[in-house]
């Protein structure tokens, strides 16, 4: 009881932190860790078998959803400016998306407050003091664990029959993918947080889930990127010559990225 509690609360004490920084300051990376805490925390929750309707973890979903928009901003104007001399389509791209990134800035800064307030940490302080030792103590790990990836494994099985059937490049295998991707980087949090409170080493699972999580991470990005461009193309002052070049090379490095992927079934 004593390390799950001590665990969760500096999670939740980081969380705090990168949140509150992100209200007053504009920086990518504090985006980025806000992101990532949360995600920990509410893997590790879940894990524990909180439902997701728990006042705690529909805040931290809301806190999210104001997250994640600006961090795939600062991923793709991050990714664009170092191309921006290529192509006019590239510098225009980055200008647009700059300065919608900045009203999603403008959101998170009015709607955070009235997530991240006292009846969170409320909801918190009842969670630990009366309800964290319930989830502890009807924990069975192996069990728990065992679940997560025979969901995982079947999430391959489903990855493979859609390929079987439609081929690497459709949009059904794709979905399938990412799927596979969303459950690869809840077990990689969970076995990250289990190595920290546990005698138990967790290191080959944490890489492997890692592995999978950031190879069908980048395919998820060059997707949203390829859609930003395909929102914005009317909005560019760019030629639709530049704007074609930069919508064809993203598309063939889409189609070689998820050609390239190689996903064996954990039992191989």
């Amino acid at each position: 009881m004593t390390q799950w509690e001590a665990s969760l609360q500096k999670r939740m004490n980081d969380y705090k932190h990168f949140c509150k920084r992100c209200i007053k300051v504009s920086d990518p990376e504090d985006i980025h860790q806000a992101r990532v805490t949360g995600r920990k925390l509410k893997s590790i929750l879940q894990f524990l078998g909180v439902k997701k309707k728990h006042p705690v973890l529909v805040r931290i979903k809301r806190i999210h959803k104001l997250l994640n928009i600006i961090r795939e901003a600062d991923v793709f104007i991050e990714a664009f400016e170092k191309r921006e001399k290529k192509n006019k389509a590239y510098k225009e791209m980055v200008k647009k998306v700059t300065k919608k990134r900045r009203s999603f800035q403008k959101e998170l800064q009015s709607q955070m407050p009235s997530i991240m307030n006292a009846d969170l940490f409320h909801d918190w302080e009842q969670f630990l003091s009366k309800e964290l030792a319930f989830y502890v103590l009807t924990l069975e790990k192996d069990k728990r664990l065992n679940e997560y990836e025979q969901r995982f494994s079947y999430k391959i099985d489903t990855y493979h029959k859609a390929v079987k059937t439609y081929g690497k490049q459709h949009s059904k295998s794709i979905e399938a993918l990412h799927k596979v991707r969303i459950q690869s980087k809840s077990l990689r949090y969970i076995y990250k947080e289990l190595s920290d409170m546990m005698d138990q080493n967790f290191n080959s699972e944490k890489e492997y889930y890692k592995k999978i999580q950031t190879q069908f991470g980048a395919i998820n990005d060059v997707q949203d990127w390829l859609s930003k461009v395909k929102q914005y193309k009317n909005k560019l002052n760019a030629s639709q010559k530049d704007i074609g070049h930069v919508k064809k090379k993203l598309k063939i490095q889409l189609k070689e990225m998820i050609e390239n992927v190689d996903l064996p079934r954990p039992n191989n």
